[in-house]
């Protein structure tokens, strides 16, 4: 069972403005799978051999215009260290939060 976060952001209009370049910086992780309609997968690089593994270990989704909905069913070094590269970039550039399906805020 994957844990679902919402990246919620403070200034709504800049990200509606700036969409586009928060996929293209996502897109560019290493862990970076493929784009499927509004969904963006992230894929680590361990764990590959292993049966019942998903096909994405994190899934973002862009159809909310009010904040991005993250998936992740697996969190392996790889996807933790470009997930701490992303947020990082993101925080740099805008004030977000980051908050459970409870809307409790999130260690990421």
């Amino acid at each position: 069972m994957a844990a679902e976060f919402f990246i919620v952001f403070d200034d709504i209009i800049w990200y509606k403005e700036n969409l586009n370049k928060i996929i293209e910086k996502t897109s560019q992780l290493e862990t970076f799978l493929q784009k499927k309609g509004d969904e963006l997968w992230l894929s680590g690089r361990e764990g590959k051999e292993e049966k019942y593994r998903w096909v994405y270990d994190v899934r973002f989704i862009f159809s909310n215009a009010q904040h991005i909905l993250m998936e992740i069913s697996a969190h392996p070094k790889s996807i933790e260290a470009d997930l701490a590269l992303f947020f990082n970039w993101l925080r740099s550039v805008t004030a977000i939060s980051i908050v459970d399906e409870d809307d409790v805020i999130s260690n990421w």
